[in-house]
């Protein structure tokens, strides 16, 4: 009954240049990710099922579902638990430098690695939890449809829940695609789920994994 649609949010300036963008709201939408908002509007602009929009406090997320908020004729839900993982000293840093590459992929290894001042992969699952519970679960019996704005990581944390993902294993987290142009569209109910990639049109049932 309750489909939940979801999505990360378009291309970033910080994106270009590889720069790591977790709570830090600098990050603003390059003409390529107002075209991922445009064609997020056009795609599910029309469907009346949609009665709640729920999105991250950060710029990015709300440049990327304005669009369609304007569509739907909906308000705009903020909810904090939507937020990027913070990087704590890392935020700001260029990916491809050494000891960050090398951070990354410690925390990658082990989700309940906290970055020095900031967040484990662990602690934004909570939060993910905490946003399902409180959020989608009261609508589960109701035949209606959900939008969830995002970031790429919070995405992959709400998927993982939603879809009963076993996260002691921390490959079967790593492995779910949550790049700028895909909107996984879940089954509350059901837990199964299908993806679309907005640009070039391809779809498949499931999670999309690497």
């Amino acid at each position: 009954m309750l489909k939940v649609i979801l999505s990360g949010h378009g291309k970033t300036d910080w994106n270009e240049n590889n720069l790591l963008c977790g709570i830090t709201d600098e990050a603003k939408l390059t003409s390529v990710g107002v075209r991922q908002s445009l064609y997020l509007s056009k795609f599910y602009g029309l469907r009346r099922d949609i009665n709640e929009i729920f999105c991250s406090p950060l710029t990015r997320a709300l440049q990327t579902v304005q669009p369609l908020a304007n569509c739907l004729q909906l308000p705009i839900t903020i909810v904090p638990e939507l937020r990027d993982i913070n990087f704590g000293d890392f935020d700001r840093r260029q990916i491809n430098d050494y000891d960050v590459a090398e951070i990354l992929l410690k925390a990658k290894n082990d989700l309940s690695f906290r970055f020095p001042n900031g967040e484990s992969y662990l602690d934004m699952i909570e939060q993910a939890r905490h946003f399902v519970l409180q959020k989608i679960a009261p609508y589960q019996k109701v035949k209606t449809a959900i939008y969830v704005q995002t970031h790429s990581a919070k995405l992959r944390s709400i998927l993982a829940i939603l879809m009963g993902v076993d996260l002691s294993v921390s490959e079967n987290f790593n492995r779910i695609v949550t790049d700028n142009s895909i909107v996984y569209e879940v089954d509350f109910v059901a837990s199964t789920c299908c993806w679309i990639d907005l640009f070039s049109g391809k779809e498949g049932a499931g999670l999309k994994l690497k």
